[in-house]
């Protein structure tokens, strides 16, 4: 399974899981160990949030680089139609 399929690694299930974390931290009924897990949570979920952001931001970059290159061999000029 891939990033983009398993939603607790995709970007949009962490602002998910982001969300649910900061709204449990605001529970007044929490016991001191839920907090600090609480807190733990977004730290985690954070830092994943960022690492899947990075990825994607260098796979645009990439991808971008790649398709202002022309291939090797290629002679037609920039303006020809197939």
């Amino acid at each position: 399974m891939t990033a983009r399929e398993d939603p607790d690694r995709n970007a949009d299930g962490l602002k998910e899981l982001l969300r649910l974390a900061w709204s449990n931290l605001a529970d007044p009924l929490l016991t001191s160990f839920e907090r600090s897990e609480a807190r733990n949570r977004t730290k985690q979920f954070g830092t994943e949030l960022r690492r899947l952001q990075l990825i994607e931001a260098e796979r645009l970059r990439s991808l971008k680089q790649h398709s202002t290159e022309s291939p090797k061999g290629d002679q037609r000029s920039p303006d020809a139609t197939d």
